[in-house]
């Protein structure tokens, strides 16, 4: 308690933006009695009173008092909340607590957590607790360092209709992705189907995201060159009969040009030829596929069975439905337009050994004729 009143003293203090010789001599004290008190004495007990008042507080806030009965209540809540099942009353007694101390975001947190578990696990209590998911989850949107929090409890318990709001709250969050609080949200209805449907969509997301992670050009021609080899061998890996599946053609051909810049920038020209016409090639038999044909991608269970449109915006399930990629990586943005630009943009020197070859200025023109056809439409 002494040490509760000591720092309380100093904080009110600075927060008036006074000093201890103002606070003293408003208190009709010496400086050194403010001194003392601010690194740990006692005030005399008749002086509390003119003490509290000047900084506008009860004197059970003054000496801290409030806030060991906080404490205390708070060791009672995390020893009884546990004996509770994960049950109603764990709900309810939770909700307690919250009422008690509303504008707590210890106990915002738990009533919030636990009614969005009660409404997912049992939908017929929905009606009753899904008002307290939002009046909790609605106070921990504004404490900073709980909104990730509150945006997950929110996709997890809200309608359908709803998702699309909730998602776009996390769309950047650093911390609870678009894809994962889905995943979440089924999981914590056991809706196994779609929890795996929307983990099949996570690991697509990112294993896209790993192939078009950038390499350091500042480490070199020969470095970045046997990176994009790897990458190459890893899609290699998911050829079927030797075939490539057609959903990785648009990645391997942008690779592929990319291993070729990097090729003709370590000096081995007929190998950079010899890439960068096949990635021409992949190029041209991925512009050729409709855009409504959902692509396959292979890899078994590694993605489910998914197909991909050709936008690669869009994945289309084994049953047939759609779903929206959330975190697409840029290379899908991969129209014609980006193609000639990457052929023609001066930061990748590494193509300046080859750019006056024919070879290099077809592909440059038949680039060029794709981007005006594709923005003449």
């Amino acid at each position: 308690m002494e040490l509760l009143i000591s720092k309380n003293i100093a904080r009110y203090r600075r927060e008036k933006n006074i000093t201890q010789d103002e606070l003293a001599a408003a208190l009709d004290v010496t400086p050194q009695a403010v001194s003392n008190w601010e690194r740990g004495g006692y005030p005399d007990i008749t002086l509390l009173p003119g003490i509290a008042n000047f900084f506008g507080v009860t004197i059970d806030e003054l000496m801290g008092n409030d806030e060991i009965g906080k404490e205390a209540d708070k060791e009672i809540f995390r020893k009884k909340f546990y004996e509770f099942g994960e049950t109603e009353d764990r709900v309810k007694f939770a909700l307690s607590y919250y009422r008690k101390y509303p504008t707590d975001e210890y106990y915002i947190y738990y009533a919030a957590a636990w009614c969005t578990n009660l409404v997912a696990w049992q939908p017929e209590k929905r009606q009753e607790y899904m008002p307290l998911v939002r009046e909790t989850c609605g106070k921990l949107m504004e404490v900073p360092g709980y909104r990730d929090n509150a945006v997950q409890l929110m996709t997890i318990a809200c309608e359908e209709s709803e998702l699309p709001e909730w998602l776009e709250k996390a769309a950047y969050s650093p911390q609870y992705t678009r894809r994962g609080n889905l995943i979440v949200r089924y999981n914590s209805c056991d809706d196994t189907v779609k929890a795996h449907l929307h983990e099949r969509l996570l690991a697509l997301e990112r294993f896209s995201a790993f192939l078009d992670a950038r390499y350091q050009d500042a480490l070199g021609a020969e470095k970045k060159a046997e990176y994009h080899r790897n990458i190459l061998a890893l899609l290699d890996s998911l050829r079927i009969d030797g075939k490539l599946p057609d959903g990785w053609i648009l990645f391997y051909a942008y690779k592929s040009l990319v291993l070729a810049a990097c090729l003709f920038g370590a000096g081995k020209t007929d190998e950079g030829w010899t890439t960068f016409e096949n990635g021409i090639q992949m190029f041209e038999t991925w512009y050729a596929f409709p855009d409504d044909k959902p692509l396959d991608l292979g890899g078994g269970e590694l993605f489910g069975g998914l197909r991909i449109m050709k936008d690669w915006f869009r994945a289309v399930a084994p049953d047939g439905t759609e779903e929206q990629l959330l975190e697409c990586t840029p290379l899908t943005w991969f129209e014609p337009k980006h193609l000639y630009e990457f052929l023609t943009n001066p930061r990748w020197a590494w193509f300046n050994s080859a750019r006056e070859d024919p070879r290099f200025i077809r592909a440059v023109e038949w680039a060029k004729s794709l981007a005006d056809a594709e923005a003449n439409k």
